[in-house]
């Protein structure tokens, strides 16, 4: 009888940490929204630079990262299989295969925002004479230009190198699960909120360059 207590309890909440997952999880973006993550592009500036890209070198990582990340993924099918609690099993699995999805969107969002950051850079350089606005925008020196453009392509590199992450939970045991869950939900929210941060400096970089611009600092 107290094993039967105890299964259900674990169940129990399992399935309340996989609504909290659910809820941050549709509040990231629908799947229907969710695209293959692109490159960056953009030339910046004059001189035509061209920012950190998923060149060839990133593809073959990619390629070894999803090979790894499919024995990770049928080996914890193997452990969960193994359980006698079926619906416990279940939960697991659903909330397993969340993590990597919610890794992916994240990571697919912050390059979106690298490349309008990098798009509105090339405004302020002139090197995009495509907008109709950019003929009036003030324009930045080629020094701030770099220093941005350096914040760029540090950001995109921990923005690739948090898509070849991998959130496959540990399965340690049927009575550990739910302690294997969170664990592998507290790194992804660490490693994402890094990956964040440098995301954020780029912003927080750009618009203050912008401020000087509009004579915010007088």
């Amino acid at each position: 009888m107290k094993k039967l207590v105890s299964g259900l309890a674990v169940v129990c909440a399992l399935a309340l940490f996989q609504s909290s997952v659910l809820a941050q999880n549709s509040y990231i973006s629908s799947p229907s929204a969710v695209k293959p993550p692109g490159l960056l592009q953009e030339r910046l500036g004059p001189r035509l630079i061209k920012i950190a890209t998923r060149d060839g070198e990133f593809r073959k990582k990619e390629v070894e990262f999803k090979r790894l990340q499919g024995s990770r993924l049928s080996d914890f099918k193997a452990k969960i299989q193994g359980f006698e609690n079926k619906e416990k099993a279940r939960i697991a699995e659903k909330i397993n295969n969340q993590f990597n999805q919610i890794n992916q969107r994240r990571t697919q969002q912050m390059l979106n925002n690298l490349e309008m950051m990098a798009r509105l850079l090339n405004r302020l350089t002139g090197a995009d004479q495509s907008a109709t606005s950019s003929a009036n925008l003030p324009k930045i020196t080629p020094l701030e230009a770099e220093s941005i453009e350096q914040a760029i392509n540090e950001a995109t590199a921990a923005v690739n190198a948090q898509a070849l992450k991998d959130y496959t939970v540990s399965v340690s045991s049927e009575s550990g699960i739910l302690t294997d869950v969170r664990a592998t939900r507290l790194q992804l929210l660490a490693d994402l909120k890094a990956a964040h941060e440098k995301v954020v400096s780029v912003r927080q970089l750009l618009a203050s360059v912008i401020k000087s611009l509009a004579g915010g600092d007088e």
